[in-house]
C-alpha cells in the first residue's frame, strides 16, 4: 500500500509537473499570438494606408484617361454625325428633287387623262342632252296636239252649252215677264182684308213666280249668262198673312265668341252652326245641351265656365 501511495504521489507529481509546463507553453503561445496579432494589425494598417494612396492615384489617373477617352471619342462622334447628317440631308434633297419631278410626270399624265376624261364626258353629256331634248320635245309635241285637240272639243262644247242656256234663258226671261205682268193686274191684298181663297191664289202665284225666278238666276250662273237680277218672290210672300217672317221682327245680334275664355274660333263656328252667336244665347243654355251641340269636340270642353262668363258679360 506504501509502495502504491508513493507511486500514486509521484505520478501526480509528474502530472501536475505536465498540466504546469502546458500551462506556461500556452501563456507562451498567447503571448506569441498577441505580438503576432499587433504586428499583423501595424502592417495592415500601413499596407492599407500605401493601398488607399495607390488607389486615389489610380483612381484620379483612371478619371483623367477616362475623361480624355470620352472626349476623343465624343469629337470623333460628333465628327461622324456631322458627316452622316450631311450625308442624309443630301440624300432627302435628292429624294425629295425625284419625288417632285415624279410627281411633276404624274401631274402631267393626270391632266392629260382628265382633260379627255372630261372631253368625252362633255360629249357623252352633250349627246344625251340633245336624246332626251329630242324625247322630250317629241313628248311635248303629242302632248301639246292632245291638249289642242281637248281644247277645241271643250270650246266647242262650251259653245253648244252657252247656246242651249241662252235659249232657256230668253224662254225663262219671256215667263218671268209674263208673271210680273199677272202679279201687277193683281191688286196687293192688305194684311187681314184677303179672302181664304184669294190667299191661297196669290200664294200659289206667288210660289210659281219664286221657282221660275230661282230657276232663271240659277241658270244665270251656268258660263256667265246674264247677270243676276233681284227676285220679287220674297217681297210678294212677305205681303201673304202667315208666309215668311215679319219685317219688324228684330234680328238676332251676334257677339264675338272668341272673347270667353276656352272658346276658340272652331268652337265658336260649331255654336254659330247651332244657332248661339250671341252672349246671353249661351247664358241661357245648360251644360247637356252645349255637349250635345259640340259632339266630340267638347268632350274636354269646360263649358260651365262658359255659362258664367256669358252671364257676366250680360251683366
Amino acid at each position: 500500500m506504501a509502495l502504491l501511495s508513493d507511486d500514486m504521489r509521484t505520478l501526480a507529481q509528474n502530472l501536475l509537473q505536465d498540466y504546469e509546463s502546458r500551462m506556461e507553453a500556452v501563456a507562451d503561445l498567447r503571448t506569441n499570438v498577441r505580438q503576432w496579432l499587433n504586428n499583423s494589425r501595424t502592417v495592415q494598417r500601413a499596407l492599407s494606408a500605401e493601398q488607399r494612396q495607390k488607389l486615389g492615384e489610380q483612381r484620379s489617373g483612371l478619371a483623367t484617361d477616362t475623361f480624355a477617352f470620352i472626349n476623343t471619342i465624343h469629337a470623333e462622334q460628333r465628327q461622324k454625325f456631322d458627316e452622316y447628317m450631311l450625308s442624309l440631308r443630301g440624300q432627302v434633297a435628292d429624294t425629295l428633287k425625284e419625288i417632285d419631278q415624279a410627281h411633276q410626270v404624274m401631274s402631267a399624265e393626270q391632266r392629260q387623262k382628265l382633260g379627255e376624261q372630261r372631253s368625252g364626258l362633255a360629249t357623252d353629256t352633250a349627246a344625251f342632252i340633245n336624246t332626251i331634248h329630242a324625247e322630250q320635245r317629241q313628248k311635248l309635241d303629242e302632248y301639246m296636239l292632245s291638249l289642242r285637240g281637248q281644247v277645241a272639243e271643250t270650246r266647242e262644247k262650251y259653245q253648244t252649252d252657252q247656246a242651249e242656256a241662252a235659249k232657256v234663258w230668253a224662254n225663262l226671261s219671256q215667263l218671268k215677264q209674263k208673271n210680273r205682268m199677272t202679279l201687277d193686274v193683281t191688286p196687293r191684298v192688305k194684311k187681314g182684308s184677303a179672302t181664304s181663297s184669294q190667299t191661297a191664289e196669290s200664294a200659289g202665284r206667288v210660289a210659281s213666280h219664286a221657282e221660275s225666278s230661282v230657276a232663271a238666276d240659277d241658270l244665270k250662273v251656268i258660263h256667265g249668262i246674264g247677270p243676276a237680277e233681284p227676285s220679287d218672290a220674297v217681297d210678294e210672300l212677305t205681303v201673304i198673312h202667315g208666309i215668311g217672317p215679319s219685317p219688324a221682327e228684330p234680328s238676332v245680334p251676334v257677339d264675338e265668341l272668341t272673347v270667353i275664355n276656352g272658346i276658340g274660333h272652331t268652337m265658336a263656328r260649331h255654336l254659330s252652326d247651332a244657332g248661339i252667336t250671341s252672349f246671353r244665347q249661351l247664358a241661357a243654355s245648360n251644360p247637356e245641351q252645349l255637349h250635345l251641340i259640340l259632339g266630340k269636340y267638347g268632350k274636354l270642353a269646360n263649358v260651365e265656365t262658359w255659362i258664367t262668363q256669358a252671364q257676366n258679360l250680360i251683366r
